[in-house]
This record gives C-alpha cells, sequence and structure tokens, in this order.
C-alpha cells in the first residue's frame, strides 16, 4: 500500500517546503521511495488531489477542541466549523482566537482535545511558537475541500485517507531527546547525533506497537540527519505512523470507537495511557510538585555554570527566581513556581516541551514554553521578540519574566560577568525595563522591587 508521511507548513518555500516522505508499505516493511517537497499550498492541494489508493498521515491538528467549537456555536459538524473558520480569513480567525483566550482564566486560554491529552500534544488554538492553530487554519479546508476520507471527521467512499500523525510519539517510543530546532551552536552538535540516533532505529526496525522496519536509500539518511529543523526526519516518522494506521484499516485505522467526531484523532495517542506517568496528576498536592520541579531543574542544569565572576551554579537562578516569587511576593501557586523553577530547562539543556508536559502536566509544560526564546533567531532577534511576546503572555508567565528580571539585575549588580562592559551592563538593565514595562499590572510588588533596583543602574546617578 502507498503510504505518505506529511511534514505541514502553513507558509511553505522553497526554503522551508512541506515535506512528503513517499513510502510502499509491505508487511513490515516500509520503504521509503522518494523525498518531495512542496514549496507553496497549491501543489498541496495538487498532492491531496493525486489517485489513490493511499493513506496520509500528516502532522497539524486536524481539528479543534469541542469546548472552543462549542462555545463558537458550530458544534455541529467537523465540515460545519472548517468553513467558519475558512469565511473568517486569516486575520479574523487569529483575532478570534486571541478574543477567546482574552476572557478565560489561566489554565483554560488554549485548551486540549482528549487526544492532545493523552499525546501530550500541543492546544489546536495555540498561536505563537509553534503555531499549530495557523497550521489548521491553512491545512483543514484544503482537506475539506480535497477527495479524501477523514477516519472520525469525514468519511468518504474514496481510496484516499488522511489520518492526523504527531511524530513526538514515535520519537518518545524510541526513547530519543531532543533532535532539531538548533541549527548551529551550543546543542547542534547532539541534536544532529540524536538525529541519527533515531534514523538508525527505524533502519533496525521498531517494536511493538508499531512493529516496523524503515528502508531508506543512503541520500535520504543524509538529508535525514542533516535538516537541523527536522522536517525530513518528521514526515518519515508520520509515515511510520500511518503505516500503523493502514495495517489497522479494519479496526478503524486503531483509533477508539469513542473517540470526539468534532475533535478527531492522533493515530496512536491512544498507546500513550501505557506509558502516562501518575506524577502528572500530581495527587499529593502543590508541594511536591515545586519540590519535584526543584529537583529536575538541579539534575538539568547541573554541569551549567552562570557567567558571574565566580561562576556558581546556573541552578541558583531559577530558584533564586522562585524564592523571589514565594518568598517576597507572596505568590504561592504551585504551577508558576514550577515554571519558575523549569524556566530555562527547554531553552538550554536538552530537555524536550513533551518530557516536561509528561512529568508536570500541561499548564507548567505551556507556562514553559511561553518564557523559552527561538533558538534558532539572533540574539538581537530574540531580545526584540522578548519585548513583542510579553503583553501577550499568560498571567503566570508575566510573573515569572518580571522575577527573571529582578534576579538578572540583582546578579550584575552584585557580580556582573567578566567581559560585560559598562554599556553592556546598561544595556540590559534598559532592556528588562522594555520587557517589565510590557507586563506592568501583572503584580504591583514584583514591579515595585524591579524597579527600585532598575534605578540603581550602573553609572547612572545615585547608583553604586
Amino acid at each position: 500500500m502507498r503510504i505518505r508521511g506529511m511534514d505541514f507548513s502553513s507558509v511553505p518555500s522553497r526554503a522551508h517546503p512541506i515535506v512528503i516522505a513517499e513510502c510502499r508499505l509491505e508487511a513490515d516493511r516500509l520503504v521509503l521511495e522518494e523525498l518531495v517537497d512542496v514549496p507553496d499550498l497549491t501543489r498541496f492541494e495538487a498532492a491531496l488531489a493525486a489517485p489513490g489508493p493511499w493513506l496520509a498521515a500528516i502532522d497539524f491538528p486536524l481539528g479543534l477542541p469541542r469546548v472552543f467549537v462549542a462555545d463558537q456555536g458550530y458544534a455541529t459538524s467537523w465540515a460545519s466549523y472548517v468553513q467558519w473558520a475558512e469565511a473568517l480569513g486569516r486575520k479574523g480567525f487569529e483575532q478570534c482566537l486571541l478574543a477567546y483566550k482574552k476572557h478565560k482564566p489561566d489554565g483554560q486560554k488554549e485548551p486540549l482535545r482528549r487526544t492532545d491529552r493523552l499525546a501530550k500534544s500541543q492546544s489546536p488554538l495555540k498561536l505563537y511558537g509553534v503555531p499549530v492553530a495557523k497550521m489548521f487554519f491553512e491545512g483543514a479546508p484544503r482537506l475539506l475541500g480535497a477527495p479524501v476520507s477523514i477516519p472520525v471527521l469525514r468519511r468518504l467512499d474514496v481510496e484516499q485517507t488522511v489520518v492526523e500523525a504527531y511524530p513526538a510519539l514515535v520519537v518518545r517510543h524510541l526513547g530519543a531527546g531532543k533532535y532539531k530546532g538548533v541549527k548551529r551552536g551550543d546543542g547542534a552538535d547532539s541534536r544532529r547525533a540524536m538525529r541519527e540516533r533515531i534514523v538508525s532505529r527505524l533502519e533496525e526496525g521498531i517494536g511493538a506497537p508499531y512493529e516496523i522496519r524503515v528502508e531508506l536509500g543512503t541520500a535520504a539518511r543524509h538529508r535525514m540527519i542533516d535538516d537541523w529543523a527536522g522536517d525530513v526526519l518528521d514526515s518519515v516518522l508520520c509515515a511510520v505512523q500511518g503505516a500503523y494506521a493502514a495495517r489497522r484499516q479494519g479496526e478503524n485505522f486503531g483509533i477508539p470507537a469513542d473517540a470526539d467526531p468534532l475533535e478527531g484523532w492522533i493515530i496512536g495517542s491512544e498507546l500513550a495511557l501505557a506509558t502516562r506517568r501518575p506524577s502528572e496528576s500530581n495527587p499529593s498536592g502543590p508541594l511536591p510538585l515545586v519540590l519535584r520541579a526543584a529537583a529536575f531543574a538541579a539534575r538539568k542544569h547541573r554541569d551549567q555554570r552562570r557567567k558571574d565572576a565566580s561562576g556558581s551554579p546556573y541552578v541558583n537562578h531559577p530558584i533564586a527566581l522562585a524564592n523571589i516569587l514565594c518568598l517576597e511576593a507572596g505568590i504561592e501557586d504551585p504551577i508558576t513556581l514550577a515554571a519558575a523553577l523549569l524556566h530555562d530547562t527547554i531553552e538550554d539543556t536538552e530537555t524536550a516541551e513533551e518530557e516536561l508536559r509528561g512529568e508536570f502536566g500541561d499548564e507548567v509544560a505551556s507556562t514553559v514554553m511561553e518564557l523559552t526564546d527561538v533558538n534558532w533567531l539572533g540574539k538581537i532577534a530574540r531580545k526584540r521578540l522578548q519585548i513583542s511576546r510579553a503583553a501577550r503572555a499568560s498571567h503566570r508567565a508575566k510573573l515569572v519574566k518580571i522575577a527573571d528580571k529582578i534576579a538578572n539585575l540583582r546578579d550584575i549588580l552584585s557580580s556582573p560577568p567578566a567581559d560585560w562592559a559598562l554599556s553592556r551592563q546598561q544595556e540590559y538593565f534598559d532592556w528588562a525595563k522594555s520587557v517589565v514595562d510590557e507586563v506592568r499590572g501583572a503584580n504591583g510588588e514584583l514591579e515595585r522591587r524591579f524597579d527600585e533596583l532598575y534605578r540603581q543602574r550602573p553609572g547612572s546617578n545615585g547608583a553604586s
């Protein structure tokens, strides 16, 4: 059978195309025949219109959370709310999501589908970071207009089937870590090595429940390893999930009978139940969550040092943030404190978002993601992005941002990095103020403490 793994992009280009892994499934062998780059959405539509029989596994959310769809008044069918979203236009759809989130309390701004909770994937309403909401907007209407059957969401009597994939499920099954997103610098070599490890495991063969061996040509193998963004590898991982579904076609493609017909289903997400950690539900109250976060941060940052003159242990920094929030500002929310302790783990260590979701749950992981810089951007661009994103951050993320700037200003005043000239110290103080100014109103006590420190700006009147 023909299997197609599709790594999707809402804004494909020649530099960043949609990648389709065209494969042939023969019993327990998945033979990669071709890697196809699709540089625009028009050609993606043409790929969907290709004659069957084939099954494609695509890595974007094919459906939206029932709670959101019902709130908008379109809880009748998948097709009805996809048509509604398309009619809004891209800008209108994004404004609708922002308006929905604006009036929801923390923890309810980006609801999850049932399948997202099982897969530990992101909310389909997420507009920033990995903008899966934009992927839904560009992808779902094209699926609606294509001659394809989508289990649970829309069944047609055709030979072309599309299912939702999530490559992280296969990566997690392999026990692999972070493998993409860093082009050069810290972490680039380790992520390339991880891609090579994943590719080798695919070639050796994966055991139950996938039970598949992937056959690759030399050129495809090199491309999967060399692609720092991970798109090429992800397309093949999608194909693996597609093969899993195809071999269960007579069993509803492996999808549970009670899957929500509004939300859809990520292929294989039900398998995550077997590996879900009991700690995620945190039955013992808030203190164990914070203690586990502190232990996790200590382990992840154990080989790192701060840039101060003494080279103090890096973990002192996230602990300082938690102290500022709890002991100085009286904040006792365990999600906020855990996020403060973990705020640099994804950005500065070999920690994946999925790992945090598995260990600490969706709310902690989502807050940490809000606090994580986009590593592939240059330093200046990252700093500008922090400022522009600050005002849109959740209340919890705003609190951690202010505490982070307080801790850093204190460190600069007491023991600045040896190679930081006065001008660089002043630049950091000014940039930190620009970030805090965007989140004012979040917590008066934290803002007061920040302002006291800013008045001590190095080289300014009154500064020591």
